[in-house]
């Protein structure tokens, strides 16, 4: 059936004109900033960068599909690491031969030494019939080591719309998606797996399809994702169960041959829903975007994550937005890596207007999954779109705000923030816990109270590290050398809570703002002892 094609000609046409998440859950989630934000080195306007990403450690592949460099759309991606000095570019990737109107960058996928880069719109081998590429890293920067076609290429098949890279087989296997390629006479799509051989070529080693009696415009292969010895690929325009609902494949490698094992649906189906335009697998789980789905409110976005085990495929959780909104998508872009989920809703509100926002959740020791941060970008920008992409890894999240103005209109940019420190081993970043009102008087990232059962100093069992204290005053809220008015006022103002952003309004650090702080204050009251 028709279905509206790619998620980012939906941004420009806007950018134009069961098992739930319960209170306690959702209040659980921080307002976190990420600090980092990087830019193509030499960003133009109008490029849309960051439209797709891809994070692995400390590396990162941001792919500018609107790049021009000499024509139009031709693509390119650039590529960061992290060392002790920061983020940084090291690396712009473009074909050896490009090409105009191809979008290299469309798709990407990177792990331990290996790149792989669709462009979707390749002429070619036919007018959109699509090219994907392998990079290879030589230690210092990726080489391109080859250049691939579809098999049964065909005008209009958008082979590269979708990449995944496995290689910690015995052979390297790359899986790319086609979209839009005839399958039956349909344009219902397919996939393609290519493994590379003991003589370093790549082959085409398997073309899958969906089971079943294919449909205009399924696009079977708009998202892939490999995990093992298990493909998985998404097929969002299905109408199986109802109008572009949705499903998901499961492919399961045997011996040279990649076997159907399940197809996986919504647990309660819905119309437009879009069941599968996004999918990221780990281990023996995977997260499966629903992003059209409605929720709390219209178009709010679903993600449901399932799980293999001795009876095969079952639903383990489905999740919405700590902050769903009505239209938000949650469930536009996911990353899955062990147990941390990130998941993209690009259309949510933040300080500014569907500026984005990016949702972190952690499986928790209860075996289910909670909402620890809710990312958003440095001051925010209406309509950029932040979390059209997003990837997890280490402890890191990056997401892509393609639609961001900076030193260009529209150059776009992705932003990192390094979420692994969680000095309580408690599932909740510690910059999360500070951004939710744990004290970090000496703004190290770390919660005074690891600070303290590390060993740093609290002679007075107050809950603030010697070293933060200028004065013996504990009535010296704000630290003057004096307990007086403005002490008093600030007591006041954050009377019943734990005392946040004021950790020594809680005197006798008992976790809140009451009577006996009031007394300890005004038995202090005047000039501070020397």
């Amino acid at each position: 059936m028709p279905m509206i094609q790619g998620r980012i000609s939906i941004l420009l046409a806007n950018f134009a004109g069961v098992v739930g998440i319960s209170a306690s859950q959702v209040c659980n989630a921080a307002d976190v900033t990420a600090p980092i934000k990087l830019v193509a080195s030499d960003a133009r306007a109008y490029d849309v960068g960051a439209t797709c990403l891809a994070l692995a450690a400390n590396q990162l592949a941001i792919g500018v599909r609107g790049r021009d460099d000499g024509g139009m759309n031709r693509g390119a991606v650039y590529l960061f690491s992290e060392s002790a000095s920061g983020w940084a570019q090291y690396q712009k990737v473009t074909p050896a031969l490009p090409v105009d109107h191809e979008e290299f960058g469309e798709a990407v996928a990177i792990t331990s030494g290996w790149l792989g880069i669709g462009g979707p719109k390749s002429d070619r081998n036919g007018i959109d019939s699509g090219t994907a590429w392998i990079f290879q890293s030589n230690g210092a920067n990726f080489v391109e080591i080859a250049r691939l076609a579809s098999p049964t290429s065909v005008i209009g098949g958008s082979f590269g719309c979708s990449v995944a890279l496995n290689v910690s087989a015995a052979q390297p296997v790359m899986v790319i998606g086609a979209q839009r390629e005839i399958v039956s006479g349909i344009k219902s799509g397919a996939v393609h797996v290519f493994e590379r051989t003991s003589d370093g070529s790549w082959n085409s080693i398997a073309r899958l399809n969906a089971t079943g009696v294919p449909t205009e415009n399924d696009e079977f292969g708009h998202t892939v994702s490999i995990s093992g010895n298990r493909i998985f690929v998404g097929m969002p325009g299905d109408d199986t169960t109802m109008v572009n609902a949705g499903s998901v494949f499961v492919f399961v490698r045997s011996g040279s041959s990649w076997l159907f094992e399940a197809e996986l649906f919504a647990p309660n189906p819905q119309e437009l829903a879009e069941f599968g335009a996004n999918i990221s697998a780990s281990g023996d789980r995977v997260a499966v975007g629903s992003y059209r789905e409605d929720g709390t409110f219209t178009n709010c976005g679903r993600v449901h994550l399932f799980v293999r085990g001795l009876a095969g495929w079952t639903l383990e959780q489905t999740l919405e937005s700590p902050v769903p909104n009505v239209g938000g998508e949650f469930g536009c872009s996911l990353s899955l890596d062990g147990d941390s989920l990130a998941v993209g809703a690009d259309q949510e509100s933040n300080s500014a207007i569907k500026s984005g926002k990016t949702h972190l959740f952690r499986h928790s020791t209860s075996g289910q999954w909670i909402p620890v941060a809710s990312i958003h970008s440095t001051q925010s920008q209406s309509q950029e779109f932040a979390g059209v992409t997003v990837g997890v890894s280490s402890g890191h999240v990056a997401f892509g705000a393609p639609f961001r103005s900076g030193s260009n209109p529209y150059e776009g940019s992705a932003f990192v923030v390094n979420l692994s420190a969680d000095c309580d081993s408690d599932f909740i970043p510690d910059l999360a816990e500070i951004a939710s009102g744990a004290f970090d008087c000496n703004e190290n990232a770390i919660p005074d109270s690891c600070d303290i059962a590390a060993g740093m100093p609290d002679t007075n069992g107050n809950g603030v590290p010697d070293q933060c204290e200028v004065t013996p005053c504990l009535g010296d809220i704000v630290q003057t050398g004096f307990v007086d008015a403005v002490d008093l006022a600030t007591i006041l103002a954050v009377w019943g809570t734990n005392g946040s952003p004021y950790p020594r309004a809680d005197t006798n650090h008992d976790g809140i703002i009451n009577g006996l702080d009031l007394s300890t204050l005004l038995s202090g009251w005047g000039p501070c002892p020397n």
